[in-house]
C-alpha cells in the first residue's frame, strides 16, 4: 500500500487482504454522492471484488484506483493508536468509527480460502476506517552524487513514485548542507534522499521529528542502504517506497567542543579514514567511484603520521591512533567492521585501531578483503556515550563520509529517532 492509499478495517472480519470495491451509480461510474473521503461513503454500497481480479489483470500492488480499498482482519482497534500493524507493513492514519450493515462476500473467495465470513443476513458489524495521512513526498537529491548526473535525472524516478499514488516535488541542492535545509522545510512529509550517505546525512539532520525518510541509492558506497537491505537497483528501491515497512532506527549524535550537534546514521570515524574522507574529491568518486577511496587510503597511510587518540567510555580510558564509532555494521559499501544490529540496539559500537599499519597485516588485510567483521581481530567495545580527544594534535573526523570538524568531540546514541521506509 502506498501514501495516500485508503483502508477499510472491519474489527469482526475473518478475512485478510480482499480487496473491496465501492459500488458506482449508473451514470458514468461515478461514486454515488461523489464523496470526497472514503469516510464518507455508506459501506453498505461496498461490494468485495474476488481475488482473481486482482491476481489476473487487476490494478498493479500499491495502486489503489478511486473507490477500491483493502478489506483487512484486525484484533482490537483502539482509538489514538499511532500506527497500525498490518500484513503490508506499518499504517498511520485517523481512526473512524463506522456502522457496516452489509457486506457480501465474493462465494469463491468467501469458501475456498477464508471459510466462513458472513451474509448478507449477519448482524451489522462494527469497524473503523482508516484514511492514510500524507500521500505528498519531496525528493531532494544531489546532482553531482554518484549516478545523479543531472538536475533532470530524479524526474524519472518522481514519475515512478507519482504513478504509485504520491504527490512528488524535486529539489535539487546547490550547496553544502542545502539538503538539511530543503529537509526542514519539508515538514512531516515523506522525505526521499536521492544520493549517497553524505546527502542523507545533510537530510536527516533537516529532518522534522514526525517525518518518514525514503532512500534512493544513488551514492558511491550506500552503507545505509545496504544496512536496511534496500535494493541498490534505483527502480526497485522506488517500489520499496511505496510498498516498504516503516521502522525506527538509531541514529548517533556527535557533539563538538563548542557544543554544537549533527546526527550520523552510520559511522563516525577518527583519525585516519577521515584525512582519506577529506582527500577524495568528487571528481575522483566520479571517476573511481568505491576506488576512490582504496587508492587515496593507501597515499594516506604513507605520508600521514596519526597521533595518539584518547577514547574514553564511562571510567575507562583507551589509546588509539584510529577509532571508528559505529552505528551500523557496514562500513566503506559492503565492508564491515561490526556485527549486525547496531541500528536498533540502542548502542553505538567503539572499534580501536592501535596501529594504523596494522591494516596491512595479512591476517587482519584477508579479514577485509573477506568483508568479516573487523572488530573480531580488534579492541573494540559497545557504550551509549564516548568521548575523544587529542590534546597535542589535530584529528579531523567524519560522520557518514564527509569530514566534519576535530577533536576535542563527545559521541551518544539516539534511539529509535528516525522512521525510515525499509
Amino acid at each position: 500500500m502506498g501514501y495516500g492509499d485508503k483502508e477499510v478495517f472491519l474489527a469482526d472480519a475473518d478475512m485478510v487482504g480482499e480487496p473491496l470495491y465501492l459500488a458506482e451509480d449508473a451514470d458514468g461510474g461515478r461514486l454515488a454522492g461523489t464523496p470526497h473521503h472514503l469516510d464518507a461513503v455508506p459501506l453498505d454500497q461496498a461490494a468485495p471484488q474476488s481475488l482473481r481480479h486482482r491476481l489476473l489483470g487487476g490494478p498493479a500492488a500499491g495502486v489503489v484506483p478511486l473507490g477500491e480499498a483493502e478489506l483487512l482482519a484486525v484484533g482490537d482497534l483502539l482509538f489514538g493508536k499511532e500506527a497500525l500493524a498490518y500484513p503490508g507493513g506499518t499504517l498511520e492514519g485517523e481512526l473512524h468509527p463506522v456502522d457496516v450493515d452489509y457486506v457480501d462476500p465474493d462465494p469463491w473467495y468467501h469458501e475456498t480460502v477464508h471459510g466462513p465470513y458472513g451474509t448478507v443476513d449477519a448482524p451489522s458489524a462494527k469497524g473503523l476506517i482508516v484514511c492514510g495521512m500524507g500521500g505528498e513526498a519531496v525528493i531532494i537529491g544531489n546532482p553531482n552524487s554518484g549516478r545523479a548526473g543531472s538536475k533532470g535525472y530524479l524526474e524519472r524516478y518522481a514519475d515512478t513514485l507519482r504513478s504509485g499514488g504520491l504527490s512528488v516535488e524535486v529539489l535539487n541542492t546547490e550547496r553544502p548542507d542545502h539538503a538539511t535545509e530543503l529537509a526542514s522545510s519539508a515538514g512531516d512529509r515523506l522525505v526521499v534522499a536521492a544520493g549517497g550517505d553524505g546527502t542523507i546525512n545533510e537530510v536527516i539532520n533537516g529532518l522534522d521529528q514526525d517525518a518518514t525518510l525514503g532512500i534512493l541509492p544513488l551514492g558511491t558506497a550506500n552503507v545505509l542502504a545496504r544496512e536496511i537491505a534496500l535494493p541498490l537497483d534505483v527502480e526497485q528501491a522506488c517500489e520499496r517506497i511505496l510498498r516498504g515497512e516503516r521502522t525506527r532506527i538509531d541514529l548517533g549524535v556527535a557533539r563538538s567542543e563548542d557544543g554544537v550537534e549533527r546526527r550520523f546514521a552510520c559511522m563516525a570515524g577518527i583519525g585516519f579514514d577521515a584525512h582519506v574522507v577529506g582527500a577524495v574529491t568528487p571528481r575522483l568518486k566520479r571517476y573511481l567511484r568505491g576506488l576512490a577511496f582504496a587508492v587515496m587510503a593507501f597515499k594516506v597511510l604513507f605520508q600521514k603520521e596519526f597521533p595518539p587518540v584518547q577514547i574514553v567510555h564511562g571510567d575507562k580510558a583507551c589509546l588509539t591512533r584510529f577509532a571508528i564509532i559505529a552505528n551500523s555494521h557496514y562500513y566503506g559499501g559492503d565492508f564491515q567492521v561490526t556485527r549486525p544490529g547496531l541500528l536498533t540496539n540502542g548502542e553505538l559500537e567503539a572499534v580501536l585501531i592501535e596501529r594504523v599499519s596494522a591494516l596491512l597485516r595479512p591476517d587482519i588485510f584477508a579479514r577485509i578483503m573477506a568483508k568479516r567483521p573487523l572488530d573480531r581481530s580488534m579492541k573494540s567495545f559497545t557504550a551509549t556515550e564516548i568521548s575523544a580527544s587529542a590534546p597535542d594534535a589535530t584529528v579531523p573526523v567524519q560522520l557518514d563520509g564527509e569530514v566534519w570538524g576535530s577533536l576535542p568531540m563527545s559521541f551518544r546514541v539516539e534511539p529509535k529517532a528516525l522512521r525510515v521506509i525499509r
